[in-house]
């Protein structure tokens, strides 16, 4: 049985002093529940083309909230796209889940957390500060500066794009998909982290998803941090053959295939379910 669910439209304070915009999704008439943080993707937002909101409302319905919140830069942020840096975007998330905890809660200390994309990468480093995420869903994540570098142009212009940020201080890049202006520590933070690492450290259950037609995110890195995942309680994984880092929600822009965002979502929620709602 479905149960009931409120939304509450939220502004979290950041340790930088500013207001994060966020939505949580919770079972309206439980006083206590698990709670999922999810995290989205580089210039995009709480809601994700809709694939968050939906997760959100399913998760609610089963007895889990879903807390979502737009990164610095990002969306209805009132932050310049220049405070996206890796430190920021942890520390938003901790702030998230400090105010969630505090103001609701948590069965039994029952935690998640979903990343897509750019998200996956935070979301699998959080869970190194917080080995206690009991559950964590990676869709399409970048787990290596590699695939940040490629994703950004390929190696040369990342170099260029780099080299001019240390002698501005901040870069703008003109991709395909998005124009924004970053700064040098994004550029510089991202190639010393090791989402690698953060995969094969963690206990919880994990739920890994890549599009092997994946123009953005190398897929077979993907599948290479399933094998890697050797501490993890179980290991779930969904491999679309024709799928592309979209999932099939064509960003939004046109319809996509619905099948396979349809098949993401189930897969997805019933894995939390699993993982959290016993």
């Amino acid at each position: 049985m479905k149960e009931q669910m409120e939304v509450l439209e939220c502004k979290i304070e950041s340790k930088r002093n500013t207001r994060i915009p966020a939505t949580f999704t919770y079972p309206k008439e439980r006083e206590s529940f698990p709670l999922i943080l999810a995290a989205h993707g580089f210039q995009s937002s709480r809601h994700e083309y809709g694939m968050y909101t939906k997760v959100s409302e399913r998760m609610a319905e089963a007895g889990i909230g879903v807390m979502r919140f737009d990164f610095p830069g990002n969306h209805e942020s009132t932050e310049p796209m220049m405070a996206y840096t890796p430190a920021n975007n942890l520390d938003d998330m901790e702030s998230v889940m400090e105010f969630t905890r505090k103001n609701w809660k948590i069965e039994n200390g029952k935690t998640g957390i979903l990343g897509w994309s750019m998200g996956g990468c935070m979301a699998s480093l959080f869970s190194r500060r917080h080995p206690e995420i009991q559950a964590m869903a990676l869709w399409a994540p970048a787990l290596c500066s590699i695939d940040v570098v490629q994703g950004m142009g390929g190696r040369e212009h990342y170099v260029e794009t780099l080299e001019r940020a240390g002698k501005n201080g901040h870069c703008k890049i003109e991709l395909e998909w998005c124009s924004c202006d970053l700064s040098g520590e994004f550029l510089q933070e991202m190639l010393c982290l090791n989402p690698f690492e953060a995969i094969y450290a963690y206990k919880g259950s994990l739920f890994l998803a890549a599009g092997m037609k994946d123009g953005v995110v190398d897929a077979q890195k993907v599948r290479l941090g399933a094998a890697m995942a050797v501490n993890a309680q179980r290991v779930e994984t969904c491999w679309f053959e024709n799928g592309d880092h979209d999932f099939g929600t064509a960003y939004g822009r046109g319809k996509g295939e619905p099948r396979i965002a349809e098949k993401l979502l189930e897969d997805t929620c019933n894995f939390f379910v699993s993982a959290l709602g016993k």
